[in-house]
């Protein structure tokens, strides 16, 4: 049996009849297929395009024979749940910015506090820094270290720019540590206090106390005030006070001597005038009683108690002459004068000038009579002079008191030193005036007692 080949044309034009057969009866339904599906892919399409504008409150409408109703409910869930996800974060969001707005509020609140205590704390600064640089006393600062750390302008003008870190360096002038430091004292918080000679040769009272660092660490602030003046003003006191001492001492020795020379004329020269003046009256007496001629015996105990008014006198003279009082310096001065040359063969000349209008004050005339009377005794009792100048002289501005003799001198400097020879006295009642004394000897020579006093209107007698 022969097969029979049909050929592939014949059979391809088959197909493409059945297929076309086919085609034109599922064409029509698969068309309505395809256009609803287009339809809505094209919806939810647009739905998810809106969803991703932020449009999450849309929802996609699903119909009843919507073959892409399962998509389309997974994306209204997911759009559901991204909607309450969208609230809760919102609501997050909303509680987030209050909160940071209230943190807000409080950094801006802690800003201004924080200005304000740093503008508070630069105006205490300037304050301060206008308080140390207007301070007459140094100020600084010192590290563990021995650095100077601050030093103020007063300090500066002292010693001046800080060119040595060191402390020690800088005010004692040292390369090591001061071996007296006291600076460990002040770490362990002790404050110290005491008087110190710097390198520029004064003394200074230095307070130390302990400083506290912003990180913990401890300084040493000082304070050093110049005590110079002070020391030096005490140690005059103290010489005053021992020369006060001296002069107590002089004061009792010389009332002692004035005692003693009061007892010793009235012992030796008015108390035996007046023994001799009873002796003389008993033989008077005598005399008397025999009828015997007594115009002798008067005439000599007229001798014996003109002595003794004498010797009173002179004695009166010495203590405090009454025309002092009476008539005044000049009159006082110029009679003791003529006492003294004719006691004690002197030639004494005195001069004054410019004392004739306006008497000085009791005070002053007392002092400068005394001042003579010493200058003179001192010649007498010391000098060996022959002769001696007085000059009183009272100008516009100060009274000039001169006193000079040809005696053999001494030694100024030790008697000055030494109190000797009435100077002190001198220089005592020279300073009750507010004056000055200048004591001018030569071995040989003589010497010259010069006393310069302010001539103050004041101290004048006007009575």
């Amino acid at each position: 049996m022969t097969s029979r080949r049909v050929p592939f044309t014949r059979l391809g034009n088959f197909y493409r009849a059945m297929m076309l057969i086919l085609l034109t009866l599922i064409t029509p339904r698969a068309l309505h297929m395809a256009r609803r599906i287009t339809v809505s892919l094209r919806h939810l399409a647009t739905t998810v395009e809106r969803g991703a504008g932020s449009r999450l409150d849309l929802r996609v409408d699903i119909k009843q024979d919507d073959s892409l109703g399962a998509p389309t409910r997974a994306v209204n869930r997911m759009s559901g749940r991204l909607r309450a996800a969208r609230s809760d974060l919102e609501l997050r969001v909303r509680q987030q910015t209050k909160k940071l707005d209230r943190a807000n509020a409080e950094l801006q609140t802690k800003n201004a506090v924080r200005r304000l205590a740093e503008e508070t704390v630069q105006i205490e600064r300037n304050k301060l820094k206008r308080i140390l640089g207007a301070m007459d006393d140094g100020v600084y600062i010192v590290n563990q270290q021995h650095d100077l750390e601050y030093a103020n302008p007063a300090l500066e003008r002292l010693f001046g720019v800080r060119t040595h870190p060191k402390c020690y360096s800088y005010l004692y002038g040292r390369t090591d540590v001061c071996p007296w430091c006291s600076n460990d004292l002040v770490w362990q918080g002790q404050s110290i206090r005491r008087e110190e000679s710097l390198k520029d040769g004064k003394t200074y009272d230095l307070f130390d106390t302990p400083l506290e660092n912003g990180d913990g660490t401890v300084a040493k602030l000082a304070i050093l005030h110049d005590v110079t003046k002070w020391k030096q003003a005490e140690d005059e006191i103290l010489q005053r006070n021992r020369e006060l001492a001296a002069m107590s001492r002089r004061l009792l020795e010389i009332q002692e001597s004035e005692r003693q020379y009061i007892s010793r004329e009235l012992h030796d020269e008015t108390g035996q005038a007046l023994t001799a003046l009873m002796l003389r009256l008993g033989i008077l007496e005598r005399d008397l009683q025999c009828g015997m001629p007594v115009a002798d015996r008067v005439a000599e105990l007229k001798r014996v108690v003109e002595e003794v008014l004498e010797g009173l006198h002179r004695l009166a003279i010495d203590l405090r002459p009454a025309s002092l009082d009476h008539v005044g310096l000049v009159a006082a001065l110029q009679q003791y004068a003529e006492s003294m040359a004719a006691r004690h063969s002197i030639v004494v000349d005195f001069v004054a000038l410019g004392l004739d209008e306006n008497r000085l004050g009791p005070q002053v005339e007392v002092t400068i009579y005394r001042i003579v009377q010493e200058a003179l005794l001192n010649i007498v009792r010391h000098a060996r002079a022959t002769h001696a100048d007085i000059l009183i002289e009272r100008g516009a501005d100060q009274i000039r008191i001169l006193v000079e003799d040809d005696g053999i001198g001494f030694d100024t400097a030790w008697a000055m030193e030494s109190g000797r020879l009435g100077l002190v006295g001198l220089r005592e009642r020279t300073e009750m005036l507010g004056g000055r004394l200048e004591v001018d000897s030569t071995l040989g020579v003589g010497t010259m007692v010069l006393v310069e006093v302010p001539n103050d209107d004041t101290r004048l007698d006007r009575g």
